[in-house]
């Protein structure tokens, strides 16, 4: 029995309801497919810990064999490969591992290479068989790691699935053997989005438009060119413009390129952005190519973190992401009350890495009210909404250093 737990947005409790059913089973294995910012070991603290590497196939090329006809580079759909100085260069970043430049090259100039984007890790913690998937930072997609971190341990009876936030191609992923799905919700406006995958395919060859990342390598190889693309809506660019202006995006559901759709919201902000005005970027949690693209470009990184254990591990996995782009950060906790002794060590933190520390957030039943109603805090008298203003201040100070 393969239970998957799912939840619309990060931050409901998926990982606690998943790790205490895991706990309450006689025997279980506990699968951590959160793979950007995997918090189930933080709670279980498993013993015996084996970690093994995962990899995906990139392309090298052999500058004497190439001949420079361009056809690689004219097949890649993902920009991982462009012409430059005679020959062709790997942009391994954002290669998606499709191996069509490899099977298309008239010379044989292109070999495969191994590239490691992330690692499991197996231990145990009394009854429970703890799995853990964890993604390097920014690669494009987590899907290979799940798909082995799902495939590496079939013994046990009852199996619970941590499953990422969201709707995208890697929750696809990890749902898609499960026998059944809860999805945690929490009670607020924002809600939890409903999920649901279902794929019939009777006996046909059929495109599985969850997997499919666009490479075009089946329309270039099929003999009988009975395969051709066709566009694919991946989701839905909005943009409000009034007093304040308001861009954003809707990725639809199982589609693999969250990283573009935050290029495009941002692009489309910065179109009807003049320059000097304050852009505020609501980033996706995590560390993987969404993220990276909210980071891209930006002048000052704000990491919002909880006090508590999960909290402070996603905190100084985005600290580390954000010091890659060698930007401004800042700190500011929310919620501080409900765990002052958490609080004080990611104050410590900050203090040890000299991260500028923003302030901080209480928890506050009156902002819980006005969230609900659809207003801000900052609209309503209440000790957090003074505290969001302060942070606001803060803020603006330091980015003007």
């Amino acid at each position: 029995m393969k239970i998957a737990i799912l939840s619309g947005k990060g931050g409901t409790g998926k990982t606690f309801i998943s790790v205490n059913l895991a706990a309450a089973a006689d025997k279980a294995c506990y699968i951590d497919c959160d793979v950007e910012e995997p918090n189930g070991h933080l709670f279980f603290k498993p013993e015996n810990l084996v970690e093994e590497e995962v990899s995906v196939i990139i392309p090298r090329i052999d500058k004497e064999l190439c001949r420079g006809c361009r056809r690689c580079v004219d097949f890649c759909r993902f920009n991982a490969l462009a012409f430059i100085k005679d020959s062709p260069l790997v942009f391994k970043d954002i290669c998606h591992s499709c191996g069509g430049c490899i099977l298309l090259c008239p010379e044989k100039a292109i070999s495969e290479e191994k590239k490691i984007i992330g690692r499991i890790q197996t231990g145990s913690s009394e009854n429970v068989t703890v799995n853990t998937g964890i993604l390097n930072t920014g690669e494009a997609s987590g899907v290979p790691v799940i798909e082995k971190l799902i495939n590496k341990d079939k013994k046990e009876d009852f199996t619970v699935i941590d499953c990422p936030p969201g709707s995208s191609c890697v929750v696809m992923e990890s749902i898609k053997d499960a026998d059944y799905c809860i999805l945690v919700a929490e009670p607020t406006v924002f809600g939890a989005h409903n999920l649901g995958a279902i794929s019939i395919i009777d006996g046909e060859y059929a495109v599985d438009a969850y997997a499919c990342e666009g490479c075009g390598l089946c329309e270039a190889l099929c003999p009988a060119q009975a395969v051709s693309l066709e566009p694919h809506v991946a989701g839905e660019l909005r943009l409000y413009n009034n007093d304040r202006v308001f861009s954003t995006a809707q990725l639809k559901m199982g589609s693999g390129t969250s990283g573009k759709l935050v290029t495009e919201v941002k692009k489309q902000l910065q179109e009807e952005v003049e320059n000097g005005e304050l852009a505020i970027i609501d980033g996706s949690p995590g560390i993987g190519c969404p993220v990276i693209a909210s980071l891209s470009g930006v002048d000052m990184v704000l990491v919002v973190a909880e006090p508590s254990l999960s909290g402070i591990s996603d905190m100084e996995r985005i600290i580390n992401t954000a010091e890659k782009f060698q930007t401004k950060t800042a700190v500011c906790v929310n919620k501080y009350d409900t765990n002052l002794e958490e609080t004080a060590k990611i104050e410590a933190i900050c203090r040890e890495r000299q991260i500028p520390y923003a302030g901080k957030i209480p928890f506050d039943p009156e902002a819980v009210k006005a969230v609900n109603n659809g207003h801000s805090i900052v609209e309503v008298e209440c000790a957090a909404g003074e505290a969001v203003r302060k942070v606001f201040d803060k803020t603006m100070e330091l980015l003007n250093e």
